[in-house]
């Protein structure tokens, strides 16, 4: 034994181990504080937005948005505007996305299991199963329907409120 247990530790030998133990908790934390700001990666906050669901499922073109609120809708597009085919609620834990569809949608009981393979900031590519083909979803720029934009029109000012009284 190093330290027989006759043998009382010192005042100086408590504070040696004391302010070891101190100091490795903080070197630890910061490690872990260093990793989780730096290292870690993207967030859940980068798949918030539309992105193209990939030609392989449909003929045409169909859109999955995610919610921040961990809602989520596969749209369409008809008559220029993306309408919600189908909703449910999504969740990004570890390497998966999970997609569960609300009660309405016929033969899907158990979430969609997407195994991510790569995220970055304009695409994410996934697998179906573990070892299945890697399916890519592009982040889609979907014009926005052309609306006026009455906020930016100018108002009649007092003077030519005051020139329609007069007349």
């Amino acid at each position: 034994m190093l330290i027989p247990r006759s043998h009382a530790l010192t005042a100086t030998q408590k504070w040696l181990v004391v302010g070891a133990v101190i100091l490795g908790a903080a070197m630890l934390s910061t490690l872990i504080y260093t990793y989780e700001r730096y290292y870690r990666g993207l967030g859940e906050s980068a798949l918030y937005g539309t992105w193209q669901v990939p030609d392989v499922w449909f003929d045409d073109p169909v859109y999955l948005q995610l919610n921040p609120g961990q809602t989520f809708s596969m749209c369409g597009v008809f008559e220029g505007k993306l309408n919600p085919l189908a909703t449910g609620k999504w969740y990004a834990g570890g390497p998966n996305i999970y997609l569960r569809f609300s009660a309405g949608v016929i033969g899907v009981r158990r979430p969609l299991i997407l195994h991510i393979a790569d995220i970055q900031a304009d695409e994410f590519r996934v697998r179906m199963s573990r070892h299945g083909e890697v399916l890519i979803f592009r982040r889609a720029h979907l014009d926005s329907a052309s609306a006026s934009n009455q906020a930016m029109q100018r108002t009649a000012d007092r003077r030519a409120e005051r020139l329609r009284e007069e007349l």
